[in-house]
């Protein structure tokens, strides 16, 4: 169907048929299906599921030697892993899950407004940037 010049759209639209969303989603007598809402801050059903099935050992251990703030150390913790990873599975990829929303967005950006992070996160640069110079050489036992 063509527009007519000087129709307006409410007339143009009337034209067409239209089928609630609604009727759709709906079984007959029963109540409209919604999807399952989860607020932002919680993780997906999906990544629970994945732990769960997953077989995991722990690689390191250790105690920080001097206190500081939480997001610093958990940083601090991403970039030992990183050099764990990159001395042992150079050219491999790797699942590493991560709790820190805070470690989590200032990796994935690679950068951070906090001055302390963004120490930490200059010098894991050069584990990920050398574990990629290397090439595929994934022998995993």
């Amino acid at each position: 169907m063509e527009r007519d010049v000087g129709m307006s759209t409410g007339c143009f639209q009337q034209q067409f048929l239209f089928i609630d969303v609604d009727d759709v989603f709906r079984a007959k007598d029963s109540e409209p299906i919604q999807p399952a809402l989860r607020a932002w801050h919680e993780d997906p059903d999906w990544i629970s599921e994945l732990a769960d099935c997953l077989h995991f050992r722990e690689l390191l251990r250790y105690r920080f030697s001097k206190q500081g703030h939480i997001n610093v150390l958990e940083c601090r913790t991403y970039k030992t892993w990183l050099k764990y990873a990159s001395k042992h599975f150079a050219g491999c990829r790797l699942l590493g899950l991560l709790d820190s929303r805070v470690t989590l967005g200032a990796t994935a950006k690679g950068r951070s407004s906090s001055f302390a992070l963004s120490r930490v996160l200059q010098g894991s640069l050069g584990y990920v940037i050398g574990a990629l110079s290397r090439g595929p050489s994934c022998d995993v036992k």
